[in-house]
């Protein structure tokens, strides 16, 4: 079920968020939280983060999967939040996914193979669960290229180990991750901006001054259509940073190959320098 393909669940909306706003700030402001993994009496919370692509070109198709070289930056202002919070039932429950089925969520097939993963008659993920109950509270709108499924599985996945005391080291983590959507691993290392590749699961750290986007929604545009005229001429945008890359006033077609499929509905709403993000409806201006 892997791929870097695919919608996002959907869930509870914190705000109606339209048109999020993300201003540019000093790299001393960064606000994300390192110590993102909270306990207390209400439970156990986890932030879960969007992200945008700063450039997206695909490279290749193999076993029905396209392969892409991509730039993944956190939007440390926009993010979901994941609880695990008290609650006795017989079994898994999640509020927050109500337009899902249970056993077709991706947190639900994800706790199935954490629970698998633990294996010899091990209850206490499945105990655990039984007094606790999952709430997705969504901030990031959902479908449009952000990473919200994704970041939502990595999530879990991490406050699964934390809460449960799984001895899991986090390329496991990535490998049993993967076999449901394999570009959640850039929110595993929780870096905050990576070179991504192969099918989404290559991830390789960038070192980089903060960076801060004006995200705006376009909700009418949402394309997941592709062809196999994909070109490889991009290399050199991963040896630059991404302020680098958005300085040099290159045209947004050339460094997203998914960018021409929306451009008609883009220019609609927007006068300005715009980079498309990801598989949706996103786009940023910076």
């Amino acid at each position: 079920m892997g791929g870097f393909a695919g919608g996002d669940e959907g869930g509870y909306w914190e705000d109606d968020i339209t048109n999020p706003m993300f201003k540019k700030r000093k790299s001393k402001d960064i606000i994300k939280d390192k110590s993102f993994i909270k306990n207390d009496d209400s439970g156990y919370s986890i932030k879960s983060y969007a992200k945008a692509s700063i450039f997206f070109k695909i490279t290749g198709f193999v076993n029905n999967n396209y392969t892409i070289s991509s730039r993944y930056v956190i939007l440390p202002e926009l993010y979901d939040t994941i609880k695990f919070v008290p609650y006795e039932s017989k079994g898994f429950s999640i509020e927050g996914y109500d337009k899902i089925q249970l056993e077709e969520s991706l947190i639900y097939k994800a706790y199935k193979l954490l629970d698998n993963f633990t294996g010899d008659g091990d209850t206490d993920i499945v105990d655990f669960f039984k007094s606790h109950k999952v709430v997705i509270t969504k901030s990031i709108p959902t479908s449009i290229g952000l990473g919200s499924s994704s970041s939502n599985l990595a999530a879990f996945m991490k406050l699964v180990k934390e809460a449960c005391n799984v001895m899991i080291s986090t390329d496991e983590l990535i490998e049993i991750g993967s076999k449901i959507k394999n570009d959640m691993a850039f929110f595993i290392y929780d870096y905050d901006s990576a070179n991504i590749s192969g099918f989404g699961e290559i991830v390789n750290e960038c070192k980089e001054e903060a960076i801060f986007l004006k995200l705006h929604i376009n909700k009418s545009n949402h394309n997941k259509v592709f062809e196999n005229n994909y070109s490889s001429s991009f290399e050199y945008l991963e040896e630059l940073d991404s302020k680098s890359i958005l300085k040099l006033n290159l045209d947004p077609i050339s460094i997203n190959d998914l960018y021409d499929k929306s451009i008609t509905s883009i220019k609609k709403v927007t006068n300005n320098k715009y980079f498309y993000s990801g598989f949706g409806s996103s786009y940023f201006t910076y």
